[in-house]
């Protein structure tokens, strides 16, 4: 009868190990599935940050009357004006300030014009942002009669 308890004893540690051992192994299986899943979810939030650029490659598609955001210098964008073919710059940050007040007075813009202030491009004309000055863009031009040259324009004329 002793030996009986004995080799129900041995049995009982064993299986307690057996026991022990299977719960070290389910939680070793646990662990990976939770680092294999954080492992994915990182990938997808990657993709997801990443798609953005994607996004921006179609907007610089989108017609010339849809707005761009992005006026910082560096970024390359497009002179417009609804419903105008050409679009007024002028040659210094002065010039705009005057252009602008001049543009309710037909008179005046013609003055500008003839002075050398202010000339016309044609719109959707590309143009690279150099300096940004809250509302007005120093501009150089990337295309057209005028490419290289530099010409202030307010922010909203530019897409």
């Amino acid at each position: 009868m002793q030996r009986y308890e004995e080799e129900n004893r041995q049995f009982a540690e064993v299986s307690l190990a057996n026991r022990s051992s299977n719960s070290a192994l389910i939680r070793r299986k646990w662990f990976w599935m939770v680092l294999l899943l954080l492992a994915v979810v990182i990938v997808a939030v990657l993709l997801l940050i990443k798609r953005p650029d994607s996004a921006k490659d179609v907007d610089e598609s989108k017609p010339a009357n849809q707005s761009s955001s992005d006026h910082s210098p560096g970024s390359e964008v497009v002179l417009y004006l609804e419903g105008r073919k050409t679009v007024m710059v002028a040659v210094d940050e002065q010039s705009l300030d005057e252009l602008v007040t001049a543009l309710a007075k037909t008179d005046r813009v013609e003055q500008l014009v003839d002075a050398g202030k202010v000339f016309s491009v044609p719109t959707n004309t590309k143009v690279r942002v150099v300096e940004a000055n809250f509302t007005k863009l120093k501009v150089r031009f990337l295309e057209g009669k005028r490419v290289m040259t530099e010409a202030w324009v307010p922010e909203r004329w530019v897409r």
